[in-house]
C-alpha cells in the first residue's frame, strides 16, 4: 500500500467540509491509495513522514501475529451490495457507518453465516501528524459444534439436529484499519485475515471465559437491576435486523446500541457520531474500547452485548454497559445494565 501525494485542494471541493469525527484533520482515501490531509479547510499535503508511518502501521496491523493482509476490493464491494448506495457518492451509503460498525458489518460479509457466534472487537487509535487512525481487531467464534456436544450429552446424540443446524464454518479474526474524511466516518485502509483452530479458541481467554464457553456473561460481573432499552430505532444504511422477523438485531447494530447506551455514540438531526475514549498517557496499542456479542448461547433467539470502556487513568476501573434481547412471549425486547471493574473468571 503506497500513498502518494495528490491535488487536496481539488478533492476537498468535491467533497465537501463536513467533519463527522469532530477532528479538525481529516484524511481521504481513494482506490488507488493516494492520502491527503485537509486541515481546518486549507488544503495541505500529508507530510511524507505521516504518510510512510501510516503506511508502515496499518501494513504491519494487518500482517502481524498469522493475519494475512486481504485485497480491499472485493470487501469494500461486498458492504456496497450489503447497503445498497454507491460509496463514491457526494453523500455516500457509509457516511455515518463507524469503524466499530464496519468491522462487524465486514466480518460477516466475507464469511459464510452463522448462527451462534461470538464476537470479541478491540479498537485502539493512534494518530500520525493530526491524523487519526482506527486499528480494529475484531474475531468470530463458531459456538455451533460445542453447543452442539453439549446437546448430545444431555440428550443423546438421536435427540440432536445435524451438524449444519448448528452451523459449520472456521473461527476467524480479521483487522482493519480505518480514516475519518469529510464524507465518511471510516475510509478503510487495509485488512486482514487469519483462522484460528479449535484447539487454539478453546484454550484463549476472551476476557473471563476461554472463546468457545457457552457460559452467558450474568456470573462475570455484578451487575446493575436491568432496565428497559428504549425501542427507537437508529438511523442505519445498513440492516438492523438479521432475519425477515426482525427476532435478532444485527451484531453492527447491537455494536451502536451499546455505544449509544455508553454514551460514545449521539444521534442526531446531522446524523449518528462517535466520541472515542480516550485514556490518559502516550499511545499504545492497548484497547480503550471492547466489544462481546453472544448471539444464540442457548435455545432462544438472542444477543446478549457488552462493552468496556479503558479507564482513563490506570486507576480507575473499568466501565461496562451491557444491552440483552430476544423474542420473549412473542415480543422482541431489550434491557440494559451496567457494571463496573475487572470481569471475574467463569470459575470464580
Amino acid at each position: 500500500m503506497h500513498m502518494q501525494e495528490v491535488d487536496c485542494a481539488r478533492m476537498a471541493q468535491n467533497d465537501g467540509h463536513r467533519n463527522h469525527r469532530r477532528i479538525s484533520t481529516m484524511v481521504i482515501t481513494n482506490r488507488l491509495g493516494c492520502l491527503c490531509a485537509l486541515l481546518a479547510g486549507t488544503a495541505l499535503t500529508t507530510p511524507l513522514l505521516a504518510q510512510e508511518g501510516l503506511d508502515a502501521a496499518a501494513s504491519a496491523y494487518v500482517s502481524e501475529k498469522a493475519y494475512e493482509p486481504m485485497a480491499l476490493e472485493h470487501i469494500e464491494g461486498a458492504l456496497q451490495d450489503l447497503l445498497g448506495g454507491d460509496m463514491d457518492a457526494m453523500i455516500p451509503a457509509d457516511r455515518d457507518i463507524s469503524p466499530i460498525e464496519k468491522a462487524m458489518l465486514l466480518i460477516d460479509t466475507q464469511e459464510e453465516p452463522l448462527t451462534r457466534v461470538r464476537y470479541v472487537l478491540r479498537y485502539h487509535w493512534q494518530t500520525f501528524e493530526n491524523v487519526e487512525a482506527s486499528f480494529v481487531d475484531v474475531q468470530r467464534f463458531n459456538l455451533g459444534p460445542v453447543t452442539r456436544l453439549e446437546a448430545i450429552e444431555a440428550y443423546g446424540e438421536e435427540n440432536v439436529a445435524d451438524p449444519e443446524i448448528f452451523g459449520i464454518g472456521p473461527n476467524v479474526g480479521w483487522r482493519f484499519v480505518t480514516v475519518p474524511s469529510a464524507k465518511s466516518a471510516s475510509v478503510l485502509l487495509a485488512a486482514g485475515r487469519r483462522e484460528i483452530a479449535d484447539d487454539v479458541a478453546a484454550a484463549t481467554s476472551c476476557l473471563a471465559r476461554t472463546c468457545l464457553s457457552t457460559e452467558t456473561v450474568d456470573g462475570l460481573a455484578e451487575w446493575q437491576q436491568w432496565e428497559e432499552w428504549p425501542e427507537a430505532v437508529l438511523p442505519v444504511a445498513y440492516p438492523a435486523a438479521i432475519n425477515v422477523d426482525g427476532e435478532e438485531v444485527s451484531p453492527a447494530y447491537l455494536a451502536l446500541e451499546l455505544g449509544v447506551a455508553a454514551r460514545l455514540a449521539t444521534v442526531d438531526d446531522s446524523g449518528i457520531t462517535w466520541d472515542m475514549p480516550r485514556p490518559m498517557g502516550p499511545e499504545t496499542s492497548e484497547p480503550s474500547l471492547i466489544i462481546i456479542i453472544d448471539r444464540n448461547l442457548g435455545q432462544e433467539i438472542m444477543s446478549d452485548g457488552i462493552l468496556g470502556i479503558a479507564p482513563l487513568d490506570k486507576k480507575d476501573d473499568m466501565d461496562w454497559t451491557r444491552i440483552s434481547g430476544g423474542v420473549y412471549a412473542g415480543t422482541f425486547r431489550q434491557q440494559e445494565t451496567r457494571a463496573t471493574g475487572p470481569l471475574w473468571p467463569e470459575d470464580n
